[in-house]
This record gives structure tokens, C-alpha cells and sequence, in this order.
């Protein structure tokens, strides 16, 4: 066990170097190229390009170290790129903006003037350079790889109902879960905007009024409900086909709702830290944060909503002295479109 412990310190300092040593070719690379980029005319390197050279390896060495310290600075050895997502990106956007402000006061000022062409160039080459070592992971291992893992996946095949932000976080799940008997094939649009399009590797099918020719064509066993703005009539045509058919269908978003459901309410207002506003029987009270409102709260009570309001977090609460009658709105509503009753124990 301790030998395995030692072992990833050191994995990562050996990755890290790997990286550094590709950094340091990629930013002497990119300018060298765009040197030859520059001065390439008719099949040829123009001899105006070799004084160039000589000034470029001049200060190679320099520029190197600097940008060195400028990717440490901005902890581009640091990140998790299996995980590299547009925070990553603008990072490396950063670091590459001031190396290449760098390179051009660097050379003004120590070396000589270079060709506008060559520092626009570099620049991005660069750029691009940099983020493909950190991006490789994600494009290759967890894109390509998880599409090809759910194509060789052995489940029921599914139909997901929902192109939308929704429905691709239900499809990344599935994607990383390798224990999920679940096999998605294809995707429903219910707004029939994106039909015949690829939704995350999967095909569109456009309206519902196509979900009974995809269910044979794909010979669907299981359907899921991953859209947030589905209407309750639709909603209600997905549930009626998935009877008359014979399939399981589940609801994403009752999932969704469930695991928030799972926190308690004093840890969902500890990590609150902004405004809280507590309505409690219709009487609204605004607090500076989570925990304080959590405090305010004496007796026994019940959550009856969750959400957001001006920016802040509103939690409507009913307490144990309210008159709960069965025969309020919200609570009919909430017991026919789920077929439970409501407890407030």
C-alpha cells in the first residue's frame, strides 16, 4: 500500500516534465515556424529570413525560461485536464497573451524589430499548440472513448427525450457510469428543431409524433425524460405512448429534483452564502446568509419550494401551526401529476 501511495507523486512529477519539455519546444516552435511561414515564397526561404533566424535563436533561451515562469504562474503544470473545461482555456488564453506581449517588448527592446506577421503568428500557433496538450486528454480519451464504450455497451436500449442542456448532462452521466445497464441510442426532439442532427454522438428525432417509428427502427426498451422545458400535455403524450407500447419510461428531472431533495436543510443553507429569503405562510423575511436564516428558524416546518428570486435564494416553508389542508391547489396538483400524497412528517 505505501508503494502505491509513492507511486502517483512521482507519476505526476514525470508527467509534469513530459509537459514542460513540450512547452519549452512549443513556444520556440511556433515562432520558428512562423519565421518560415513569413519568409517561404515560391518554394523557397527567402535569404531576408536568415538575419531573422539569428535574432530569433538570440533570444530563444530568454524568451523560454519567461514563459516558463509565466505557465507556472498561471498553474498550467497544476490542472486535472482529464477534467479541462473553458475555465482551463481562458488560463491558457491568458498565459499566451502575456508571453506573446513578452515576446514582442522583449525583442523590441533586446534583439530587434521582427515582422508584424511573425508575432501575429507565433502567437497563435502557440496558443494552439499549448492548448492541444491540454485539451488531448479530454477530445481523445473521454470524448472518443466513451462514445465508443457506449456503442460496445450491453443494456437496454434507450430513448432519451430532450436535446437540450439536460438531457446532455444526463447522457455525460451515463457516458462515465460504466456500471449503468442503460444503452442511450437516439435523442427527441419534442420542438422538432434539430431533427436529422447528431445531439452527443446520438441521432435526432424530430416531434413526438416520431417517437413510435424510432422505438421500432432502434427497438427501444426504456425511455427517459431529460428535457426541462417539456409541457405537461407533452410530458403526458411521451407517458401515453410509452403505455400503449409497453416501455418503462423514467422522468431525469424527478431524479434531478430527488438528489437535491437528498440534502438537508441545514446543509444546503451552510453552503448558501449569499441573501436568503424566507417565506414562511406567505410572510417573507430577507437574511444575509444561509446560516442565518437556518438559525431564525424555530418549531417544526415543512419545505414546500425551492428557487430563486432578484438573485438570492427563496425557500417558501409551511410550519407545523398552518392549517394544511388537502384541498389547496398546489398540493392537488403536485399528488394527480405524481400519483403520491403529499407527507409532512
Amino acid at each position: 500500500m505505501e508503494k502505491t501511495k509513492e507511486q502517483f507523486p512521482l507519476k505526476k512529477w514525470i508527467l509534469r516534465f513530459i509537459l514542460l519539455v513540450y512547452d519549452v519546444t512549443a513556444v520556440n516552435l511556433a515562432y520558428f515556424l512562423a519565421l518560415v511561414i513569413r519568409f517561404y515564397v515560391n518554394n523557397q526561404f527567402h535569404w531576408d529570413g536568415a538575419t531573422y533566424i539569428a535574432n530569433y535563436v538570440t533570444f530563444a533561451p530568454y524568451y523560454t525560461v519567461a514563459c516558463i515562469i509565466v505557465f507556472i504562474l498561471f498553474r498550467l503544470y497544476d490542472g486535472m485536464w482529464r477534467y479541462a473545461g473553458i475555465r482551463d482555456f481562458n488560463r491558457i488564453l491568458n498565459a499566451n497573451i502575456i508571453t506573446c506581449l513578452i515576446h514582442i517588448f522583449g525583442t523590441l527592446l533586446f534583439v530587434r524589430r521582427m515582422p508584424i506577421t511573425y508575432y501575429g503568428i507565433g502567437a497563435v500557433l502557440q496558443l494552439v499548440m499549448i492548448a492541444i496538450s491540454r485539451f488531448l486528454y479530454v477530445i481523445f480519451v473521454t470524448e472518443y472513448f466513451q462514445i465508443k464504450g457506449n456503442k460496445a455497451r450491453k443494456g437496454m436500449t434507450t430513448m432519451v427525450i430532450g436535446a437540450g442542456e439536460t438531457a446532455r448532462t444526463f447522457l455525460n452521466m451515463q457516458a462515465s457510469n460504466k456500471d449503468s445497464i442503460l444503452n442511450p441510442v437516439c435523442v427527441v426532439d419534442c420542438h422538432n428543431s434539430e431533427a436529422g442532427r447528431l445531439f452527443n454522438g446520438l441521432p435526432v428525432i424530430g416531434g413526438i409524433e416520431g417517437i413510435r417509428k424510432a422505438i421500432t427502427k432502434y427497438e427501444i426498451q426504456n425511455i427517459v425524460i431529460a428535457d426541462a422545458f417539456i409541457s405537461k400535455e407533452e410530458k403526458n403524450k411521451v407517458k401515453s405512448i410509452c403505455s400503449e407500447m409497453n416501455l418503462p419510461e423514467q422522468d431525469f428531472l424527478t431524479y434531478t429534483k430527488s438528489f437535491i431533495a437528498g440534502l438537508s436543510m441545514s446543509e444546503l443553507m451552510k453552503y448558501t452564502k449569499g441573501p436568503v429569503e424566507v417565506v414562511i405562510d406567505q410572510k417573507s423575511r430577507l437574511f444575509d446568509n444561509g446560516e442565518q436564516a437556518f438559525d431564525s428558524l424555530t418549531g417544526s416546518w415543512t419545505v414546500k419550494s425551492i428557487g430563486t428570486a432578484n438573485n438570492h435564494l427563496v425557500v417558501e416553508i409551511i410550519s407545523s401551526s398552518s392549517a394544511l389542508s388537502s384541498e389547496e391547489p398546489w398540493i392537488e396538483e403536485y399528488e394527480k401529476e405524481t400519483g403520491e400524497e403529499i407527507s409532512f412528517f
